[in-house]
Formats: C-alpha cells, structure tokens, sequence
C-alpha cells in the first residue's frame, strides 16, 4: 500500500524530504495540508510552474527508487556546461557557486548554499536533478569525488592564513601572501592531464594564435612572445578591425589561445567563435569555466585573480600560462635549445642587443 502512494506521489511532485513519522504533509503555493497514512511523514514542496515537466517524469521517480545513476562519464563540470544554457538564473548562479566554491558546497546544507546564492532552497534541488543528479546528497558526494581531496593544500594554507591573519598589517604582505595563496590553490584545482592535453595540441598544431585585450594582453602577448621563440610558429592577435584576415589560415590543426578575465571583451569572444568556425581548437585561459569563452572553448584552465591591491593583478595568469610553457619545453627541449641557439647566433650577427 506505502509502495502505491509512494509512486503516484512521485510522478507528480517535484521534491520530497523525510522529516518525521507520522503522516505526509503536502505544501501547495498557498499552504494547505493534506494528510495520508499513520505511518510515514513526508514533507512535499510542490512548484506549479513546474508541474507540467514533473508529471510521469520517470527519471525522478526512479531516483527515489534508487534506480537513476549519473552518466559517470561525465564530471560535474562537464554536466554543468553542457546543461548551462538550458537552466533558470537561479540555477545558473548556483552552478556557478557550486563551480567557484566547491570546497565551501561540500559542507553547506541547501538551504545554506541558497542563501548564499540569493535563491530558495528548491532551486538548488532542482537544479540537481536538472543535471540528472540523483538529490543534493549526490550533488555533495561527487563535489567530494572531483574537487575536494583530503588534506588538500587549500584546508593546510587556510588553517595556516587564519592562524597568523591577526600578525599581517602590511599592504605589500598582504598582496603577496594573496598572490601565494592563489598559487597553492591552482596547485589543487589544476590538473596535470588538461595542462599535457594543451601542451600536445600546440606542439602538434601547424600554428598558433594568441589573444588577449585589457588586462588580459599583457600575460597573452607574453605567452605568445616566449611560445614563438620555442616553436617559431605563433602569432598574437593584434587588437584592430582586421579579424578575417588575421585567421583565413587557420585550419583543424591550429590552436587559437584566448586569455579572457573579466572584464570580458566582446572582441575576445567574437574572434574565438569564428576561429572555432573554421576548425581550429580553441583553449581558453580564463578565471571561471561557465566564462563567455571557457563555454566555447575545447579544453579550459582556469585561475583566481588577485584584488587585494585594489586592481586586478596578472601574477596568477602568467603563472598558469607559465605551466603551458614548461610542458612545451620539456616535451620539445632538444628542438627548442636548437632553435635557440640560431637566434642567438642572428642576434649577434645583427647587433639586436647591446651589452653594458
């Protein structure tokens, strides 16, 4: 008998949550409680606006059940951009909390993470099972699972951050220990396996193209500088009208780096869109993965930006983009250090530089 009203429940309503014994309670827009059996209490919240695409929605019920298992092949950051376009804003802003702030989610209620977010604790189940995620404890888990490690370096600087926060009264300190800490976190969040992947495509690429406008051109044209030295194939695109003309050449084997931080240029994301177009893979170095070009980008790495002085700094980008440099001449050292020693023998031979 409990099994029926269980199941005839579910194909109707949108989450459920035990909360005693006693008798189910079911909360339409204006409360009025119905209540079923002598046995079980459950509390029902119950959203109109979304009656139409709960109702015989099997997934659901066969997550209650036990049933529904999340596509394993995909991370919850995977699931969560390619299922980006379709959520509400309120469960937008939660994904991108969830994204920004994993090791905060892990140990939130929902109603917590709601809060915190500016939307009601329903939005955050829900947004769950707009992912295919079996309910918020699942959610938890997989945060865990993919981005919380234990004795991670980020609880070990934190602990030590707060233990001596009272002792820093210096402006220059407290940059420079923000800039550390954003180090010691890119350490946790970035992974080895995406930064090879980038460094394979742009060795194996017939050329590459950097971009980067505002704050983001000085770490790009950089990054663009020190990769043609090593390759002898790399161009920074320059900011001018001349867009067209400056990717007719691309091809599936070229790569197309965008470093994009907020703010976020239009042109940035305007010249990757059409070099996607035309077939070439596009990374993107940017702070977030839900960013304008992280959506579109084929591979994404990401990092924090130091405000602590006011301005945004590009410590932490350059050191990203360093790590990109770093597999690249480890990979290729023979060939670079040959290549280099031409450009020496030019420089010398042309007088490029001069000597105190």
């Amino acid at each position: 008998m409990v099994k029926h009203v269980w199941a005839s429940l579910i194909y109707c309503l949108k989450t459920i949550k035990v909360t005693s014994i006693s008798g189910i309670r079911i909360q339409f827009e204006r409360p009025k409680i119905f209540n079923i059996g002598r046995n079980f209490n459950f509390f029902i919240e119950y959203n109109k606006a979304h009656a139409a695409s709960i109702y015989n929605n099997e997934a659901i019920a066969a997550s209650y059940r036990g049933d529904l298992k999340v596509n394993n092949e995909l991370s919850l950051k995977d699931l969560i951009i390619q299922k980006f376009d379709t959520l509400t804003e309120g469960q937008k802003s939660v994904a991108k909390y969830l994204l920004e702030r994993p090791e905060d989610s892990v140990f939130k209620t929902a109603t917590q993470i709601g809060m915190e977010v500016g939307v009601s604790e329903s939005t955050v189940i829900r947004l769950c099972y707009s992912l295919g995620i079996n309910g918020f404890t699942h959610l938890q888990q997989l945060l865990r699972e993919q981005f919380i490690k234990p004795n991670s370096t980020i609880y070990k600087f934190q602990e030590s951050t707060e233990s001596r926060s009272t002792e820093i009264n210096n402006i220059f300190t407290n940059v420079l220990a923000k800039d550390i800490e954003i180090m010691k976190r890119m350490v946790n969040d970035v992974k080895e396996d995406d930064l090879w992947a980038i460094v394979d495509d742009i060795i194996q690429s017939d050329q590459v193209i950097v971009v980067g406008h505002r704050i983001s051109y000085g770490p790009a044209y950089w990054f663009s500088f020190i990769l043609n030295l090593m390759l002898g194939n790399v161009s920074m695109y320059p900011s001018t009208s001349d867009i067209i003309e400056s990717i007719m050449g691309l091809t599936e084997k070229s790569v197309f780096v965008v470093v994009s931080f907020p703010r976020y240029t239009r042109e940035s994301v305007r010249i990757a869109e059409i070099a996607r177009e035309k077939g070439a893979k596009i990374v993107a170095v940017t702070d977030n993965h839900l960013s304008p070009v992280g959506r579109i980008a084929h591979r994404t790495i990401t990092t924090e930006v130091n405000t602590s002085s006011g301005m945004d700094s590009i410590t932490s980008i350059s050191a990203l983009l360093n790590l990109i440099i770093a597999g690249i001449s480890n990979r290729k050292h023979k060939e670079i250090k040959g290549r280099l020693k031409l450009l020496e023998n030019e420089y010398k031979r042309h007088q490029i530089f001069t000597d105190y």
